[in-house]
């Protein structure tokens, strides 16, 4: 089921809404469905909000590691991640789609965890 609604679109918007149009991306119903689907999907993918105290559980998995003790790594060191049964997250950082990290505590230490590795699934 569908219902109407209206929005406020500045002139920027309404020039890209235009050039999506003429790119073949349908109507400005389907631009909207499209981009809403995207964003969700990129950002938080059905995936349940995780915020700061909650407990998680990290999977196994490869990192990148380009700073060691304030020191430039060049190129980039390969480094195998165990990942966590049960942390704490502190932190949530967020620079945009596909960039979100997940920063837990581990022993009074912190570690920078991607947030495709991160699972909400612990209870406190």
């Amino acid at each position: 089921m569908t219902r109407q609604t209206s929005i406020q679109l500045t002139e920027a918007t309404e020039r890209q809404v235009e050039a999506l149009k003429a790119a073949g991306f349908g109507t400005f119903t389907d631009i909207v469905r499209i981009s809403i689907d995207r964003m969700y999907n990129q950002g938080i993918g059905g995936k349940e909000m995780i915020q700061i105290g909650d407990w998680v559980r990290v999977q196994p998995h490869t990192k990148f590691v380009s700073l060691s003790g304030g020191a430039v790594i060049d190129p980039p060191k390969e480094v195998r991640h165990n990942g966590y049964q049960r942390v704490r997250v502190v932190q949530v950082l967020n620079d945009g789609p596909g960039t979100e990290t997940v920063v837990v505590e581990v022993g009074g230490q912190v570690d920078y965890i991607p947030l495709a590795y991160v699972e909400k699934t612990c209870t406190d």
